[in-house]
């Protein structure tokens, strides 16, 4: 039997998600403004866009496959975020991207953490 009160966290998280595709969606419009833009960072803000949506729907259905990607998308901008702010940025700020970047990490130990909870696929075959 699952027990129903751990896998609010997966729904939290879906919720996350969803307010973060707007930040792709925010950009996406500030680029549609000027044609210019339409490029490589254009598609990479509706591939963001996508993938968000979709780990979104998987987190809410308690997929697993959702829960990956949603964490591993988090703690890619984690690491990304960890390695340049040591490479480029000055100290004290150094150290506040370093803590924001394995902030974004959380999802993925939470994941990991409560993986027996979730399941490949349902009954939607999702």
């Amino acid at each position: 039997m699952i027990a129903t009160h751990k896998m609010s966290g997966f729904r939290i998280l879906s919720l996350v998600a969803l307010v973060l595709t707007l930040l792709p969606v925010f950009s996406i419009r500030r680029k549609l403004v000027d044609m210019r833009y339409v490029s490589v960072d254009f598609s990479r803000d509706v591939l963001a866009l996508c993938l968000l949506l979709v780990s979104a729907v998987g987190l809410f259905l308690h997929r697993r496959w959702g829960a990956l990607l949603f964490s591993l998308m988090l703690a890619g901008v984690g690491g990304e975020l960890i390695v340049g702010s040591l490479l480029k940025v000055p100290w004290p700020w150094e150290l506040l991207n370093i803590l924001f970047g394995v902030a974004l990490f959380c999802p993925l130990l939470f994941t990991f953490r409560n993986w027996r909870m979730l399941v490949w696929k349902g009954r939607w075959w999702l």
